[in-house]
């Protein structure tokens, strides 16, 4: 039987050793406002933000979502300073939500990386994909990320589910 663990986050929050957030600031339009973004446009965007010399893009996937117009794409990515493959951005709009889903046990010790064969996928209503391997024990587990925004109150929240393989 798989186990599950499930965890509401809210954009400003960081839940233990799980999940850490950190929520980017508007900063204008970064992408036309037309579903006809490509991925030159998405990397150029993801790279263009302060700091993200430090990232190095793992998988990318663009979005096309009737329930989230303004969801441009799904970035996976590997934070150089953290030493963490465990990294997802939303490109929302004209900003970019970053999510930590599974940081290091140790601080400077890499614990997890992208399982072999893993792929991004977007599932529909914010849902992402993707599996991770513990590189300790070789365990495997598999997570879907969903991203929401509620408009009126300018609110990013992230439901993450883990369930090991």
């Amino acid at each position: 039987m798989k186990k599950g663990l499930r965890l509401w986050i809210a954009a400003s929050m960081c839940f233990g050793s799980v999940v850490c957030v950190n929520s980017a600031l508007p900063t204008g339009n970064y992408i036309g406002e037309t579903k006809n973004d490509t991925k030159k446009d998405v990397i150029a965007a993801f790279k263009a933000r302060e700091g993200s010399s430090g990232y190095e893009i793992i998988d990318f996937i663009l979005v096309e979502d009737e329930q989230l117009p303004k969801l441009k794409a799904v970035i996976s990515y590997y934070d150089k300073e953290n030493d963490n493959d465990c990294n997802l951005a939303f490109l929302y709009g004209d900003i970019i939500q970053r999510l930590c889903f599974a940081v290091n046990e140790v601080a400077g010790v890499k614990s997890y990386e992208i399982a072999d064969n893993s792929k991004l996928r977007y599932r529909g209503d914010g849902a992402v994909t993707t599996a991770i391997r513990n590189i300790d024990t070789k365990e495997v587990i598999d997570y879907t990320i969903t991203f929401s925004y509620d408009e009126p109150t300018l609110t990013t929240e992230f439901k993450v589910e883990a369930e090991k393989r």
